[in-house]
């Protein structure tokens, strides 16, 4: 069977009697603009967020992006069911112009990208491309208000070269304007007369010949724009979405609500995995703002949804070695670090991180498998829990010069390494100003959440140049959720959900399990100073698969006590029998 594509934009009906002759543009021809007269703007509005939305009900799960340039501050009233599909990523909005100029460069971006790497003899457009590739790429809707966008910053030239290569690559547009002489400048008066032409003029529609040649029989044929049911629409697509992720083989290991979005209803959740691409998280917050709470929410919701055998957390509090200490009862957790002075008592756990990625390393080659997933999936019985590390106020750790750069050497080693091995770090601080935390170590970082900040050189470290948004407009307890290196285009605005009893929930936690499913955590220290400190690479140890008894095939019992010593010389955190 065919994937459905898209290579056409229903725009409506001609009916005849009880004949109906789809009018459907030609996505080659890049798009339409539809010029319509301040009376009807309704209707017009209406029209394209329909056109939109049957486009995406035509194709498959996630295949079609949505992209809204509009400056009024009535979107969620002018475009209700877009506006459902904000949180689901399938669309995105662009409110003012230094936001369209952002989006405008990504899409130039796309195109150029795809021209360059995809397209080509036997692939002449994303069709053609998709048809035959096992990983087929999106399609691209721009719905652009002409009357506010392009502006000066965006020249003609430049709207030009995207148009003529857009099609191809996979990226429509449908424009709407009241053509207002107001607001004219050279690129948005390109637009309007480049653009295929509709007319919705004094409640009563014009389509030109030159735009759909079948018009020319308008005489006898009376002309019905589309008007789909958009809430079952968006209902089926966001169910196929659903759908789609359920059976998705590349899927989270780590999902957990954290709030809602700006509406207060739509959920929003923390996710780590193959599917979002992230395995690592860093987390900004002034003090008040709310970070404690949503990373106690966290620990909390991680324990409900996964058992022992999938994942075990590790906690460390360097704000003042109090905040953690509620959980010294919580059943998944593994180890607490409590007192703030500690320094080399985290960088042992850092170092014990980085020996088991070897370990773990050494193990899967000896049993054929690739990461943690491969593994577990050949061993059922006894499968390696993911290990999450939380540190509290991180940035204490890299104070030191010296033994900054160890630290900045062993989170390195973990960030790149931790996906496969499944070791994962959740770093937070008040700020990252006067941090030498290394610049690769943030590259490995793709999730990066910030609460409102009160300058922007802290939100530069972690959000691209032109991503302000932390450091501007965020209310109390509203997060910056970014899972795209702090990309303008990925920002949600997260109402984080409000603290939860820990000890209530930890109680429940408990209650709901055997003795034998629970955790009692250790509460951790150092050895003294004096004692060496740990290197910067960890050094070789032993990978005995049967080491943190993850044994698969029968143990030589001559060796026993040897293996026994190896275990108390060489375990791995979070392996326990």
């Amino acid at each position: 069977m065919e994937i459905p594509t898209p290579w056409g934009i229903q725009i409506g009906d001609y009916l005849s009697g009880n004949a109906e002759i789809p009018a459907i543009l030609p996505t080659a021809k890049t798009g339409f603009c539809l010029h319509y007269d301040a009376a009807d703007e309704d209707r017009a509005i209406h029209f394209s967020e329909s056109a939109a939305l049957n486009l995406m009900a035509e194709l498959p799960a996630n295949s079609l992006h949505v992209h809204l340039i509009d400056y009024n501050m009535r979107v969620r009233i002018r475009f209700p069911h877009l506006s459902e599909l904000f949180a689901s990523g399938l669309c995105r909005h662009a409110g003012n112009s230094a936001e369209a100029e952002s989006l405008f460069n990504d899409i130039e971006q796309l195109v150029q990208q795809r021209h360059r790497n995809l397209l080509g003899i036997h692939t002449p457009d994303l069709i053609a491309y998709n048809r035959q590739s096992d990983d087929p790429q999106p399609y691209h809707l721009l719905l652009i208000n002409a009357d506010d966008y392009p502006d000066e910053r965006t020249s003609w030239k430049r709207l030009q070269n995207l148009y003529q290569a857009a099609a191809e690559a996979g990226v429509y547009l449908i424009a709407y304007t009241t053509d207002n002489t107001e607001s004219r400048c050279d690129a948005r008066d390109w637009l309007r007369t480049t653009l295929p032409a509709l007319y919705l003029q004094q409640g009563n529609w014009r389509i030109p010949p030159a735009t759909w040649p079948l018009a020319e029989l308008g005489d006898h044929l009376r002309f019905e724009a589309i008007n789909p049911n958009k809430a079952q629409i968006v209902a089926n697509i966001l169910a196929a979405q659903e759908k789609s992720r359920a059976t998705d083989t590349l899927q989270d290991y780590l999902d957990v609500r954290i709030g809602t979005l700006e509406d207060g209803r739509t959920p929003f959740h923390f996710r780590l995995g193959y599917r979002e691409g992230n395995h690592h998280a860093i987390l900004i917050g002034a003090n008040g703002s709310g970070k404690s709470a949503l990373l106690n929410n966290l620990i909390l919701r991680i324990g409900e949804k996964y058992s022992i055998k999938e994942t075990r957390l590790y906690l460390m509090d360097y704000k003042q070695g109090v905040e953690y200490q509620a959980f010294a009862n919580h059943p998944s957790v593994e180890r607490i670090y409590l007192d703030n002075s500690d320094i080399a008592a985290g960088e042992n756990l850092l170092a014990e991180f980085a020996a088991t990625c070897q370990q773990r390393g050494e193990l899967f080659r000896q049993h054929g498998t690739k990461d943690i997933d491969a593994y577990n999936r050949r061993f059922p019985n006894t499968p390696l829990p993911r290990l999450i590390l939380i540190i509290e106020e991180f940035q204490v750790m890299l104070a030191d010069i010296i033994r900054g750069q160890r630290v900045n050497n062993l989170l390195s080693t973990i960030v790149r390494q931790g996906r496969a091995f499944g070791i994962h770090l959740i770093l937070a601080t008040q700020n990252l100003s006067n941090i030498s935390l290394a610049p690769d170590i943030r590259a490995e970082i793709g999730l990066r959440m910030s609460f409102k900040l009160n300058d922007t050189s802290t939100t530069l470290q972690i959000f691209e140049m032109d991503n302000t948004q932390a450091a501007s407009s965020l209310p109390r307890y509203h997060l910056l959720y970014n899972d795209n290196f702090g990309h303008r285009s990925a920002n949600h605005v997260v109402r984080t959900d409000p603290p939860e009893d820990i000890a209530a929930s930890i109680a429940r936690l408990r209650a709901a399990r055997s003795p034998g499913e629970c955790l009692t955590p250790q509460i951790a220290t150092s050895p003294p100073e004096s004692a060496t400190p740990p290197p910067a690479s960890p050094p070789p140890i032993s990978t005995n698969p049967t080491l943190g008894g993850i044994s698969d095939t029968p143990i030589d019992h001559s060796e026993e006590e040897r293996l026994c010593e190896q275990v108390k010389q060489a375990k791995q955190p979070g392996d326990h029998t």
